[in-house]
């Protein structure tokens, strides 16, 4: 798990907000940080070995102090990070920074991080079961595009497993709906070479080679044929991921 920086060469006169592009759980958003960094002709490129699993708190004091133990000089020379923890960098540079993020439906988000769904059976046993009861790898195909956002701010863990909302759902819409998207530039994954384009004349890169990538990728790709019943379980449990993804897919790159 690793964070990328591209630095240019020397400082901008006028160079923007930096570019902050998470990879959001499931989201493709992996391949449009790894095509646009291969694309730029200029800058130097650093990678950090980012935290994996630990705390929410030793994650967020990780980036806080790996943008402080960088020179002034680099951090104005910063155009872009990226990598599955980049959004943590977002209250850490405030308005310093544009956090662009791709949300995927939920049902091919799930199918790409689980590499194969949970059976019926399974599904239905955790439906029935006290939120108390679900084991933590569950969270794996529960609203895990929410819970990346979240991170930054709130502990997701204490986001429960459920099928369909829980008795604290509001806290949850409040948090993610009325504090963090008015932060980032959130859309579907569906405008991922838009998202790419715009991201390309802004950072100087080659647009071609960008696109011609996720052409081949197909992000909106459909995956794996699910049952219907399935597809219901699934989608209860993806509850706010749903919810994200449709505000993402009707609002576009306007942040709600």
């Amino acid at each position: 798990m690793n964070l990328e920086m591209i630095l240019r060469q020397a400082p901008a006169r006028d160079p923007g907000p930096i570019v902050l592009l998470p990879h959001n759980p499931g989201s493709g958003a992996d391949l449009v940080g790894r095509t646009l960094v291969e694309s730029l002709e200029q800058g130097d490129r650093r990678i950090f070995p980012a935290p994996g699993e630990g705390s929410r708190i030793d994650q967020r004091a990780w980036h806080r102090d790996l943008w402080r133990a960088m020179s002034g000089a680099d951090r104005e020379r910063v155009a872009l990070v990226t990598g599955p923890t980049a959004v943590h960098l977002t209250p850490v540079l405030a308005s310093s920074a544009r956090t662009v993020v791709l949300v995927r439906a939920p049902l091919t988000a799930v199918q790409v991080l689980s590499g194969g769904l949970p059976k019926r059976r399974a599904l239905e046993q955790l439906a029935e079961a006290s939120p108390d009861d679900i084991p933590l790898r569950a969270r794996r195909f529960a609203n895990p595009q929410a819970r990346g956002l979240l991170a930054p701010w709130h502990d997701p863990d204490e986001l429960v497993v459920s099928a369909g909302p829980p008795r604290d759902a509001e806290r949850w819409r409040d948090a993610l709906f009325g504090e963090i998207l008015p932060r980032i530039d959130a859309t579907a994954a569906e405008n991922a070479q838009d998202v790419a384009r715009e991201l390309v004349e802004l950072l100087g890169g080659r647009p071609k080679q960008v696109l011609q990538a996720l052409g081949r990728a197909a992000l909106d790709g459909a995956g794996a044929q699910i049952d219907a019943d399935r597809k219901e379980l699934l989608l209860s449990f993806n509850w706010l991921d749903a919810e994200l993804y449709s505000r993402c897919a009707a609002g576009g790159l306007t942040p709600d």
